[in-house]
């Protein structure tokens, strides 16, 4: 669709990229520094203290983590940081199913909803945080061409191999 149709579609990724990351730094500040509702990982494992506060954990998230893995040229040198994200997620997915599982042992799992129940306001803003889930979640899409360009001996049974992986990695980091 030639050059202008490039630019604006690289522009419109890098800010997709960037409000996704924004989202990322939201969600890592509150987990691991809490919030008002809450009280954060740092704060449990290390007590209150200067490391517990928001900004300084993003700062040093992007420093040591995330400002390195910008200045490198090529996809696949990010392939020990994808493993390791993969790992993670798999990890993620153990401890949700061994938590699901003991809560099931001891009788506190409580049997899920399959609908909502539109007779609660609230109820119905709780169902609007799934649209930010899935918009994000389907942002990892634009992940699969890369990582098919990178793969040895591309054929079609690895692009859908490697579709249905990022789909259910993301589905399953995202929910």
């Amino acid at each position: 669709m030639g050059r202008t149709a490039r630019v604006l579609s690289e522009i419109w990724i890098i800010v997709n990229n960037v409000g996704v990351l924004i989202v990322y730094l939201i969600i890592m500040g509150d987990v691991m520094s809490g919030s008002v509702r809450h009280i954060g990982v740092l704060d449990q494992w290390l007590g209150h203290g200067f490391w517990d506060h928001r900004k300084l954990f993003v700062l040093v998230v992007m420093v040591v983590f995330l400002a390195p893995l910008c200045v490198l040229d090529r996809i696949d040198s990010l392939s020990m940081t994808s493993a390791a994200s993969v790992a993670l997620a798999v990890v993620f997915v153990v401890v949700c199913f061994a938590v699901a599982f003991i809560k099931l042992i001891e009788g506190k799992l409580e049997a899920p909803r399959m609908s909502p129940d539109f007779g609660s306001k609230m109820e119905i803003l709780d169902l609007l945080v799934v649209i930010p889930i899935m918009t994000n979640a389907y942002v990892c899409h634009f992940n699969v061409q890369p990582i098919y360009n990178e793969l040895e001996g591309q054929s079609p049974q690895k692009m859908n191999q490697v579709g249905r992986i990022t789909t259910a990695l993301c589905v399953v980091v995202y929910a």
